[in-house]
């Protein structure tokens, strides 16, 4: 076997350290790209779960607000409710008694009206209207309750305050919204 020289040896030992500080850099180069790589991953799964937390807490808040409105539409809404209905029951409560203060009034004009438009007929009413009946063309009937009645043949026409309550019952009060109006 050939004898090497000491400058083999070190031309060998130069290569041997210039492969390894290859393979050192190399390893080092890797291993800084796999870090950075695992950084960007790391940073990128950070910012989704942030943008998904994000969105499921943009659901949630939505959700919340829709219910916060529809409970507040609803509380509203029953309040509304029954605002109407006293409101209603305050004007149909008032608007009889100022008809039934009235009616002696309203029961003349309506005697007056029927027999200007027919000339025979009944009158049904309490004796305190029955001065107010040209008894020559009308019979009359008297009874006690607080109402004037007409007949003529298939003709029959009611005044009474329950009545004009019942006829007026769409128009009393115009409050038939079911939901408030904002």
């Amino acid at each position: 076997m050939p004898k090497s020289s000491v400058s083999d040896f070190e031309l060998f030992a130069l290569k041997v350290e210039e492969h390894i500080a290859s393979r050192v850099k190399k390893s080092k180069e890797e291993s800084s790209e796999y870090r950075l790589q695992k950084e960007e991953e790391n940073i990128q799964e950070a910012e989704n779960w942030l943008k998904q937390k994000r969105t499921e807490w943009k659901l949630e808040l939505a959700a919340r607000e829709q219910q916060e409105k529809r409970t507040i539409a609803e509380t509203v809404s029953r309040q509304w409710s029954l605002f109407r209905k006293e409101a209603e029951r305050e004007v149909k409560e008032a608007l009889k008694r100022r008809l039934e203060e009235e009616f002696p009034i309203l029961a003349k004009c309506f005697i007056t009206l029927v027999s200007k438009q027919y000339e025979t007929g009944i009158f049904r009413m309490p004796e305190t209207y029955s001065e107010s009946i040209d008894r020559e063309r009308f019979d009359l009937e008297l009874c006690r309750e607080e109402k004037i009645v007409f007949e003529l043949g298939n003709l029959y026409i009611e005044y009474s305050v329950e009545r004009i309550m019942e006829e007026l019952k769409s128009e009393i009060v115009d409050l038939k919204e079911d939901t408030w109006q904002v």
